[in-house]
């Protein structure tokens, strides 16, 4: 059996299970979880309606459920939850939708 006829018959098993299609974008952003006070650095590769694929540093321990900020000031941002893994990136669902940073108060 050559390749092509490989390639062939694997094709009709693959089904997309992606409620929305994907926008390519590769920015900055920021991961910002609930225990730690310094963000860390990521680059969004590409978003649609439901989630997103991040790039993150292999040594980055990512929490669970955290904010992705999109503006350097933190005024962006959307609640996400990760739904997959790999060595260096990470795809989430969002949990909320776009909204601005609860302002903080000085003592």
């Amino acid at each position: 059996m050559s390749f092509l006829q490989v390639i062939a018959r694997l094709r009709p098993s693959f089904i997309e299970q992606r409620r929305s299609t994907r926008e390519h974008v590769d920015f900055p952003a920021w991961i910002q979880s609930d225990v730690e006070v310094r963000s860390r650095d990521c680059t969004v590769l590409d978003v649609s309606d439901g989630g997103a694929r991040i790039m993150v540093s292999q040594r980055m321990r990512i929490p669970t459920e955290f904010w992705l900020v999109f503006s350097r000031d933190g005024k962006k941002r959307r609640r996400c939850r990760v739904v997959w893994r790999s060595e260096d990136q990470i795809g989430v669902t969002y949990l909320g939708q776009l909204q601005p940073a609860e302002p903080t108060f000085a003592n």
